[in-house]
């Protein structure tokens, strides 16, 4: 028999996630040039630290709870998706940091891979949302979904303009 994914391993590999993308952004704030997008980076960075902090008080509310812990089941094949997230490195992780870290060679590039960080931890949150019925818990994860899509409203705007300006 397979093991549950619960609630908790979800909430590891966000956490895992998050100190991976926050070195990453760490290095394009220390890296970017123009004071512009260097404070778009600085203000996603520190909103990222926040949400690893809302996210690690959110693991100390699931240690203390056990009914939340084991609250992750949902329809077939939800499980799946988890395990997906987990075993293909959809995000920036130990494994591969390095060779993302190369391919950023212009702003462009950053704000490309910010946008597919933030479109795929909404996606994760969103899911993650939907199995949690306590509702605090609910709100700390809503709260974060909002935040981020306000983040890549920025990001997306951002990208517009440098590609209109770089065809110009």
């Amino acid at each position: 028999m397979k093991e549950k994914i619960k609630v908790l391993d979800v909430i590891d590999l966000i956490l895992s996630i998050f100190d991976e993308t926050i070195f990453c952004y760490n290095y394009v704030v220390e890296t970017v040039k123009d004071p512009e997008l260097k404070g778009l980076f600085k203000e996603i960075l520190e909103r990222e630290k926040e949400h690893r902090d809302i996210f690690s008080s959110l693991k100390a509310r699931v240690c203390e709870d056990k009914a939340i812990e084991d609250e992750l089941c949902g329809p077939p094949g939800m499980e799946e998706f988890f395990k997906f997230i987990i075993d293909e490195n959809i995000f920036v992780n130990r494994k591969n940091k390095d060779e993302v870290l190369k391919g950023i060679k212009d702003p462009l590039d950053a704000l490309k891979l910010a946008k597919e960080h933030k479109k795929n931890a909404i996606l994760l949150y969103q899911e993650l949302a939907n199995y949690i019925h306590d509702m605090e818990a609910r709100l700390m994860i809503e709260k974060v979904i909002e935040e981020e899509k306000r983040d890549l409203a920025k990001i997306y705007e951002t990208i517009t303009k440098l590609s209109t300006t770089k065809q110009k």
